[in-house]
C-alpha cells in the first residue's frame, strides 16, 4: 500500500515537472564540470605535492609536472572557462624553467583575459630574467596597474 502511494505521488509529479530533463541537466553539468573540477584540483595536488617535496624528485620531477600538467589540460579542456588551468601550466613551465613555453601560455592567457595581472607579472620575470629589461618593466607595471603592488618592488629593484 506504501508504494502505490509513493507511485502514485511520483506520477502526479511527473505530470508536472519534466524530470527526465532535468536529470540530463545535471548529467551534463555532472560529467563536464564536475570532472574539469577534479582534474583541477588533482593537478593542484600534484603541484603542491612537488612544491613540498621540494627537490626530493629531482629524477622524477619531469613525470610529476608533466602529470600535473596532464590534469590542468584536461580540465582546461573540459571547461575552457578554467582559465586557472591554464595559468597553472605556464606556471609549471616556468618552475621547469622552460621560459619559452611559459611565455607562451601567458600570451595565450592575456588573449583571453587582459586584466589577467599575473600573467604579466610572470612573463615581467622572465623577460628580466632574461635580460630583456624593457619588456620586463612594461609586464610588471601592467601587473601593478592591475592590482598586482608586489610588482613595483621588483620594478625598483631589478628594472631599472
Amino acid at each position: 500500500n506504501h508504494n502505490t502511494n509513493l507511485q502514485f505521488c511520483i506520477k502526479n509529479d511527473l505530470y508536472a515537472i519534466d524530470y527526465t530533463n532535468i536529470i540530463a541537466d545535471f548529467d551534463s553539468l555532472i560529467s563536464e564540470k564536475s570532472l574539469a573540477i577534479a582534474y583541477f584540483n588533482r593537478g593542484n595536488a600534484r603541484l603542491q605535492e612537488i612544491e613540498y617535496l621540494n627537490g626530493a624528485l629531482k629524477e622524477n620531477a619531469y613525470l610529476e609536472y608533466q602529470a600535473a600538467i596532464n590534469d590542468f589540460t584536461k580540465a582546461y579542456q573540459t571547461d575552457n572557462s578554467l582559465i586557472y588551468a591554464l595559468y597553472n601550466i605556464g606556471y609549471i613551465h616556468l618552475l621547469e624553467k622552460n621560459f619559452k613555453k611559459a611565455i607562451e601560455v601567458f600570451n595565450q592567457l592575456i588573449e583571453i583575459n587582459p586584466d589577467f595581472a599575473e600573467c604579466y607579472y610572470n612573463r615581467g620575470l622572465i623577460y628580466i630574467f632574461q635580460n630583456n629589461t624593457e619588456q620586463g618593466r612594461e609586464d610588471l607595471s601592467k601587473a601593478g596597474e592591475l592590482g598586482l603592488h608586489g610588482a613595483y618592488n621588483i620594478l625598483r629593484r631589478y628594472a631599472q
